[in-house]
Formats: C-alpha cells, sequence, structure tokens
C-alpha cells in the first residue's frame, strides 16, 4: 500500500475510539482523519471529510450504526463502511449489509486484521467475519 488512507472512527465509547486510533497509528499506510461520537455526528463527520473508510459501531446514541450507514451510503460519497461490533448475530450483518456496510469485523479483531479488512473494502471487495 503506497497510498494513505484516511480513516474516520465512529464509536460512543472514548476508550474503543481511542485504542482503534492508538493500533491504526502502528499501520503507516492509514491515517485517521476524524471521530464521531455518535451516529448522527459519523454521518456529519463523513460527509465533510470523506474518508476512504470509516469503521462503525452498530450501538450508539443519537442514530444506530445501520442507519448512519444507509444515510452515508445514500449520500453518494465514495466512503466505505466497515462495521465493528461486539455483536456477530448473522442478523445484523445482513442489516448491516442491506444499509450499504461493505464489511463487518467483531471488535475484538488483531490490528492485522482490522488493517486486511480496510485494505480489502478500499479495493472494493466485501469483508464479512461474523458468526
Amino acid at each position: 500500500m503506497v497510498q494513505k488512507l484516511t480513516v474516520l472512527i465512529c464509536d460512543d465509547s472514548p476508550r474503543f475510539r481511542s485504542f482503534v486510533k492508538s493500533l491504526l497509528a502502528r499501520v503507516p499506510w492509514i491515517e485517521v482523519a476524524g471521530e464521531a461520537v455518535d451516529g448522527r455526528h459519523a454521518v456529519e463527520k463523513a460527509l465533510e471529510l470523506r474518508p476512504d473508510v470509516v469503521l462503525m459501531d452498530i450501538e450508539m446514541p443519537r442514530l444506530n450504526g445501520i442507519e448512519a450507514t444507509r444515510r452515508i451510503k445514500k449520500a453518494g460519497i465514495s466512503s466505505k463502511v466497515l462495521i465493528l461490533s461486539l455483536h456477530q448475530d448473522i442478523e445484523l450483518v445482513k442489516y448491516a449489509q442491506e444499509a450499504g456496510a461493505d464489511g463487518y469485523l467483531p471488535k475484538e479483531c488483531s490490528v492485522a486484521h482490522l488493517s486486511r479488512a480496510i485494505e480489502a473494502v478500499y479495493n472494493g471487495q466485501k469483508y464479512v467475519v461474523a458468526a
């Protein structure tokens, strides 16, 4: 990967956002462009920053991650959306895909797994890991 990919981290937990940011700091070709604290903020930041990849939690206040994903995709920007969730229910994966999510990954994944998923969805591949 030569070009730096920009990533927006969307999660209501400051601790988790900080953790993901520190993990991604180890990947030289990824740059964290911003953070969002809830679903509405995620949509606003995605439209403002137009990151290459949006890392989206499902359970967030004001607007859940699935609906935020739907709104980002309806806006017509080229950002890919990768869901990071504690929930690995196949029904949630289905809802996320119907909303336009490009990938779905458990939050407890490794930095190597996360970086592979980011690269895959950026390159137009679907990337789903769930139960």
